[in-house]
């Protein structure tokens, strides 16, 4: 009996103990019971949400990509907003905050450029103090908290790309890279006008100071919407982006000179306006009104002139110098495979070229001057009646004054000098393209696009092309040649520039000859790359840049257009030499960026478009030309020696008329 209350004791404990121990562990629906208790905390909902708020803000703008679109989680989000609001419903509120606003008529059919443009005016974000400035301070403020994802203080802002747009980011950050670019597009403001928040020069005005603001280092910057005109899905060419975006800017600047031009009437005019009107006249054909180009503020720093000249290598007749403007100066690589630089290439763009089986009129004068000369003598010799020779006499008369007063018209040669257009003489006419008048800064165009005879197609050039640092385009300006077959070998620099008229001879000395003019001098700013094939590929645009510059000193005067009491900085108390101090090269492919080295740059073979600064703007004339032989042999245009420091009359101080200038006997 003891024995069994013994042995059944300790298993009776061990039946109640594994009970118990059932007892206090939770069933799974009191696990999950727990979980909701824990989540539900309030220190617990705070910690899981600063951190999912943290993890997307950090995320948000990792760039992204989807076949050829690259795109941001922030930025999609915010064109999905975009797009579901009514364009309708943007264009009424933002006319009911913005009643001075210029914009266009009101449509359901709203662009998506515009909407976007439209949605930041009424949340504030295109300018300071908005409905979002507080959520801008506080970034900054978190932005001096050290953290792992502070942006660096030294890397410029990049552009962000999601729509197939790397040739307009390209572009945009060369012309910021230009120093003379923000004054030109200032223009209007400097001179009492206004153009609307909504205009390509405003956002393009506003876009050159973000990119170069040290505030904007190590963001990523969006293109507005009035920049991206041009935009599309297929393949671009930043040249023709380059170039619709600043006639863009020119139509809208003609219309606020139009609007602020007052005619002067009887009121007598200044000489400088003469002056500055015959400067004018070439780039007033471009715009359409004179009006633009008397106001020198807005002249285009992008602006130079080019002078052709056309000359028969017969009789020698030209019609002089046609002058031609251009923002952008292009450079064809032809089909040449090999490696080439830059001097190989203006040498090319300044060549004489032949052209044959050209009418001259000239030569057609004279061919009939000596034929009807010895029909005349030969009818008189015969004793023919001067009555019946008196057609032959008349024409010949005509034919010589023609020729004295240089009257080569159609209408003169058909009219008076009865010679039909059969009749006419061809012969070989030589053309030649030098630089006139250099412009302040300089924008070059590598043209890769050959034509391919065996697929009858477009093809790039990959040719490798070297390009120098410091750039003199003193050579390749119009009077750089000596000519051996004048008296110029007599002259002193102070003496008149006389423009070579020989026919085979060259008006530019080009890189392998002694020239007279040295300067002006530029400096490399930035250099657009084209990576791929022709009809497709990647631009990437590489720029110097200062990581703290006193360009944000020109950000801040644009504010103070804004806020005149706010002004606290004048540009003239700014040494123009420490506005690009301490500055590195850097690789932009859109929003990425990264730091080279200016041998990187340099060894950059695939270069598209050169955007070059001018340092020394004034051209001088060499010593004497005796010493030329001496010279000749170790002188380069990018190491000139033994210059005065004479400035020459620049080429385009001369007036320029509508007419083709008469070229120097």
């Amino acid at each position: 009996m003891n024995s069994r209350r013994s042995s059944f004791s300790p298993h009776r404990m061990r039946d109640q103990t594994s009970y118990a121990s059932r007892l206090s562990r939770p069933s799974p629906s009191n696990k999950v019971e727990v979980l909701i208790d824990r989540l539900s905390d309030p220190q617990t909902v705070a910690t899981i949400a600063i951190l999912l708020i943290g993890l997307l803000y950090s995320v948000s703008n990792v760039p992204l990509r989807l076949g050829t679109y690259r795109f941001t989680l922030r930025r999609l989000f915010w064109h999905l907003v975009v797009a579901l609001i009514p364009g309708l419903f943007l264009q009424t509120v933002d006319r009911w905050l913005n009643p001075t606003l210029d914009t266009t008529p009101m449509t359901l059919m709203l662009p998506h450029a515009n909407k976007s443009d439209a949605l930041s005016r009424i949340l504030g974000l295109d300018k300071p103090g908005g409905v979002m400035a507080s959520v801008t301070q506080a970034r900054r403020r978190l932005s001096s908290v050290p953290s792992p994802f502070k942006p660096e203080k030294c890397k410029p802002p990049g552009l962000g790309n999601w729509d197939n747009s790397c040739y307009q980011n390209s572009v945009l950050q060369g012309l910021s890279s230009l120093a003379s670019f923000p004054e030109y597009l200032s223009g209007p403001s400097r001179h009492g006008s206004k153009l609307p928040s909504t205009s390509a020069t405003q956002s393009l005005l506003g876009l050159v100071a973000d990119l170069n603001s040290s505030n904007n280092n190590g963001t990523t910057l969006w293109t507005p919407g009035i920049l991206k005109s041009m935009n599309s899905r297929i393949q671009q060419d930043a040249q023709e982006y380059f170039s619709k975006l600043l006639d863009e800017i020119d139509e809208e600047l003609l219309k606020v000179v139009s609007k602020s031009h007052k005619p002067l009437g009887l009121k007598p005019r200044d000489s400088r306006d003469f002056e500055v009107d015959s400067r004018a006249k070439v780039r007033s054909k471009i715009v359409d009104g004179s009006e633009m180009a008397s106001i020198t503020g807005f002249k285009n720093p992008l602006e130079g002139l080019v002078a052709q000249r056309v000359a028969c290598v017969q009789c020698g007749y030209s019609e002089g110098l046609s002058m031609i403007p251009f923002i952008c100066l292009t450079l064809n690589l032809g089909t040449e495979p090999g490696a080439c630089d830059l001097y190989q290439r203006l040498d090319a763009y300044t060549s004489v070229e032949s052209i044959e089986g050209v009418h001259c009129a000239k030569c057609t004068l004279l061919k009939n001057k000596g034929i009807m000369s010895l029909l005349v003598d030969k009818f008189r010799a015969s004793g023919m009646a001067e009555d019946r020779i008196s057609e032959h006499v008349d024409r010949l008369a005509a034919v010589e004054t023609a020729l004295e007063d240089d009257d080569f018209d159609d209408k003169t040669l058909k009219d008076k000098c009865k010679i039909p257009a059969q009749n006419r003489v061809s012969s070989t006419k030589t053309k030649q393209m030098v630089i006139a008048r250099p412009p302040r800064s300089l924008v070059i165009h590598i043209n890769r696009s050959v034509f391919d005879e065996r697929t009858f197609m477009l093809m790039k050039n990959p040719a490798p092309v070297r390009f120098p640092v410091v750039l003199d385009l003193g050579p390749w300006c119009i009077g750089s040649a000596p000519d051996g077959d004048s008296d110029e070998k007599n002259q002193s620099p102070d003496d008149e520039e006389r423009w070579i008229t020989k026919a085979d001879a060259s008006m530019a000395a080009c890189e392998h000859s002694f020239t007279k003019v040295t300067g002006p001098i530029y400096e490399l700013r930035a250099v657009v790359t084209h990576q791929g094939r022709h009809d497709n590929g990647h631009y990437v645009c590489y720029r110097k840049h200062s990581g703290l510059n006193k360009l944000d000193l020109f950000e801040q005067s644009r504010m103070a257009e804004i806020n005149p009491g706010d002004q606290d900085v004048e540009l003239e108390n700014i040494d123009q030499s420490e506005l690009f101090s301490q500055e590195d090269w850097w690789r932009l492919s859109d929003e990425t960026v990264t730091k080279c080295s200016e041998n990187d740059v340099l060894n950059q073979g695939g270069a598209f478009m050169l955007f070059y600064d001018c340092v020394d703007e004034v051209p001088v004339r060499t010593a004497a030309l005796e010493g030329a032989d001496s010279l000749k042999a170790d002188q380069s245009p990018m190491e000139p020696k033994e210059l005065t420091t004479e400035a020459i009359d620049r080429p385009f101080d001369r007036e320029i008329s509508d007419e083709p200038t008469e070229l120097a006997a």
